[in-house]
């Protein structure tokens, strides 16, 4: 498709340079005669070709994907030059079609000028690790056809190295320029130089480094008497990323049939749909529900595989002792399948009314656990994608007791404050409970306890934080390797952050510290991360910040100073414009974090919300900046849950109607 636009930039030129030859008067009348203009095999325009540097690229393929459905979405923006006109914006789709050896490619709309026919025009190939496309077409109005070999990049690609792509005289355009009766000629010259690697920040991600190349076209009159015009320019600037392929072009060309005035045009990818992989954020998808399934209701949990989700959700006008939704989502966001559960289905005919509010979903290997509290707190296995229930029983992980005459002193009243975390063989479950102490007074005590993929216990219960008659919050768990991170908080008048790192061998705890100058009108309490090397926490500065801090793997202190960790620099949202925060999420990972926040950004209900990265290796600076994955506009909600699936991470939302829709930020 380059090349048909390096077409159109052509005829646009050609008229501009007839317009500017004939005083802006037109293209001149056709002349008479035999033309005196010399017929040379050369322009004259052609630069001397530098000498090639490095190689950037061994393989020119790379940077320019070829195939079949591939489909990339610009978002474009005209500016005037020495005219006094409002700049118009504008999309243009890209598609390729396969075609042989090579693929077609369509424009809907290059550079804002609608969309360009396809005749005469050999698809786009790799030739010996040249990407090339050939058309036969004139390149000015009324003069006869020439093929055009346009070679876009050539393997290996050098620093500097240049592309001769068209150098001729045309002597007879079939137009008399000067007046005198005679037709006169054009010098053209087209070329091709690579620039060299540049770093860009583009409106969906940040800080990636590209290729960047100029086209180059010239063109000068020539009249028949000898003298020639001035040379009128175009130039197109691209930047390729590599295994995506165009990610911006920006256009310098005169404009059409207006002497003096130029036009300043300047396109950028937003989406590519590379079938099984991609570039930016997908448009959103309304999770709708099968034929005869119930709507779907708040929002749960979301767990990814890599190429499946699996949505957890109230059910819709049911109240959530009633059941809970498990909805399969398939790599595009689109649902496959969902299934309604009832208590009796999950926990068996006398089981009593469940707090699906409550209920927790987590990956354990190639299956889900679900987890709820109702006579204590219980398990499930089930499938994959959550259709199937595995196994004839459920598990009693915890026992409830609530009895005012039970001497047991595990009195558990905190029904919404358990968490838990899984690997591929271990699970391991906190809980929030009320001991009853002699005297008959209360404290709270956080508990833990590790159990194996069946649910049967595999250590003792340890007691996390100690007694305490003030509240507890519930605590936040995440396993790297062979240790656990455990985070909580006390409640009250004096709140207070702690957190604790166990041996997941025997849960004994290994080290506790107290997260000191954490100020909780400022800062919500920080939750565990897993990162690729290590353990973290992080957590969201209702001023405007998100932070997240790695524990040294020694000590498992933090890694930085309190002062820094509050001021969110280890993690920061600073550089990225945001103004109100009003939400956000780190979801660790390897070998990045992921990040989610959102922005109020105007008074019509709309918010904008991002999606970044940032490397989660130990050995990362401690400033590292956070790397843009994608962002978009919502009317009145936000991300509410991010799930990495393979290449790709999964973003759930809910619509102010309950409408839950999903994006894919592609990686």
């Amino acid at each position: 498709m380059r090349v048909l636009q390096s077409l159109r930039l052509a005829v646009v030129l050609s008229t501009a340079a007839l317009a500017a030859a004939c005083g802006g008067g037109g293209g001149g009348d056709t002349g008479s005669g035999t033309p005196s203009v010399p017929d040379v095999p050369i322009s004259g325009l052609m630069p001397s070709a530098p000498t090639a540097g490095a190689v950037l690229y061994a393989d020119a393929a790379v940077l320019r994907p070829m195939k079949d459905q591939y489909r990339w979405t610009y978002q474009g923006l005209v500016k005037w030059v020495g005219l006094y006109a409002p700049d118009t914006p504008y999309t243009n789709l890209v598609t390729q079609r396969g075609a042989g050896a090579g693929v077609q490619e369509q424009a809907s709309n290059p550079f804002g000028m609608g969309p360009v026919s396809t005749g005469g025009l050999e698809p786009l190939v790799i030739e010996a690790g040249v990407v090339r496309q050939r058309l036969r077409a004139s390149l000015l109005p009324g003069v006869s056809t020439d093929l055009l070999d346009f070679v876009e990049l050539r393997s290996p690609v050098r620093q500097g190295e240049q592309y001769n792509v068209y150098d001729r005289r045309l002597a007879d355009i079939g137009r008399d320029l000067d007046g005198d009766k005679r037709n006169d000629g054009f010098d053209v010259a087209i070329w091709v130089r690579v620039e060299g690697e540049e770093v860009l920040d583009l409106p969906d991600r940040s800080q990636v480094k590209t290729l960047k190349t100029i086209l180059t076209m010239q063109l000068r009159p020539v009249y028949s008497s000898g003298k020639v015009a001035n040379v009128d320019e175009v130039k197109q600037t691209t930047w390729y990323l590599p295994n995506v392929g165009i990610v911006k072009r920006q256009i310098d060309m005169p404009a059409e049939n207006q002497v003096g005035i130029r036009k300043n045009i300047i396109e950028e990818l937003r989406y590519w749909d590379g079938v099984d992989r991609g570039y930016g954020v997908a448009p959103p998808t309304d999770l709708v529900m099968p034929s005869g399934s119930k709507p779907l209701g708040a929002v749960l949990g979301v767990v990814g595989f890599e190429s499946h989700a699996v949505v957890a959700s109230e059910v819709n006008g049911e109240l959530p002792s009633y059941g809970i939704a498990l909805t399969h989502i398939d790599a595009v966001g689109k649902v496959v399948a969902s299934r309604t559960y009832t208590s009796a289905e999950l926990f068996g005919p006398n089981a009593t009314a469940f707090g699906y509010e409550t209920a927790r979903l987590v990956r354990m290997g190639d299956e889900l656990r679900i987890v709820a509290f109702g006579d204590g707190i219980v398990m499930r296995r089930l499938s994959s994608t959550g259709q199937q229930v595995l196994g004839a029983s459920p598990v009693q992980l915890v026992k409830y007791v609530n009895d005012a005459n039970e001497t047991s002193p595990d009195w558990s009243t905190e029904r919404q404050k358990f968490s838990f975390a899984a690997t591929s063989d271990q699970i391991w479950l906190s809980w929030n409970a009320t001991l009853r102490l002699p005297e008959s007074n209360y404290k709270q005590v956080i508990r833990l306890r590790g159990f194996d993929g069946a649910g049967n216990p595999i250590t003792s219960v340890q007691d996390v934080s100690p007694a305490t008659v003030a509240g507890l919050s519930g605590a936040s768990l995440a396993i790297q390797g062979n240790r656990l991170l455990v985070s909580w908080g006390i409640l009250g008048d004096l709140p207070a952050w702690f957190y604790s790192v166990h041996d997941t061998a025997n849960g004994q705890a290994l080290a506790k510290y107290e997260v000191a100058g954490l100020k909780t009108d400022t800062w919500r309490y920080p939750q565990a991360l897993s990162l690729e090397a290590g353990l973290g926490l992080w957590t969201v500065n209702k001023a405007g910040g998100v932070a997240a801090v790695r524990l040294n793997e020694g000590t498992y202190s933090l890694e930085q100073s309190t002062a820094s960790y509050l001021d969110g620099q280890t993690l920061s949202t600073v550089g990225l414009g945001l103004k109100n925060l009003s939400s956000g999420m780190v979801l660790g990972g390897s070998p990045f974090l992921y990040v989610a926040y959102g922005e109020n950004v105007n008074i019509y209900g709309q918010n904008e919300w991002f999606v970044s990265r940032v490397p989660a290796g130990v050995n990362q600076p401690a400033a590292t900046p956070m790397q843009l994955l994608g962002r978009g506009l919502t009317k009145d909600s936000y991300p509410r849950y991010l799930m990495p699936m393979g290449n790709k991470v999964l973003v759930i939302g809910a619509r102010p109607s309950g409408q839950l829709y999903s994006y894919l930020v592609w990686l």
